[in-house]
């Protein structure tokens, strides 16, 4: 539960408002292009998927079903009107601050979103 409660904390200096739910971390991010620019939106990832946190980051991104993209890998997600989508992380460990390429990297998913 430490590495958790690492990443929560991290997400809490990045004002993004996390809220453990279950096996989820929920939290909002600041999208800044995209069809949401603008707007603060919700997302979520698997507590189970930060076991090797910030050594690697998460792989699925939850997001609500009315989310959507021209091309995503998708798996069921047990809360209910949400869906995972696969995203790689080109890169990952040349940030110094992890918890800031981890949020980008969220941003930049979501702004693909159509």
């Amino acid at each position: 539960m430490q590495v958790v409660d690492g990443f929560v904390a991290e997400l809490v200096a990045y004002g993004a408002a996390p809220t453990v739910i279950g096996q989820y971390i929920l939290y909002k991010v600041e999208i800044v292009e995209g069809r949401f620019a603008g707007e603060h939106g919700e997302t979520a990832v698997g507590v189970d998927e930060l076991a090797r946190w910030p050594l690697v980051p998460p792989h699925w991104i939850y997001l609500p079903g009315d989310v959507t993209f021209p091309v995503t890998n998708t798996q069921p997600c047990a809360m209910p009107g949400w869906l995972g989508h696969s995203r790689q992380i080109i890169g990952w460990g040349t940030d110094p601050d992890p918890a800031a390429g981890w949020m980008a990297h969220v941003r930049s998913v979501i702004g693909e979103a159509t």
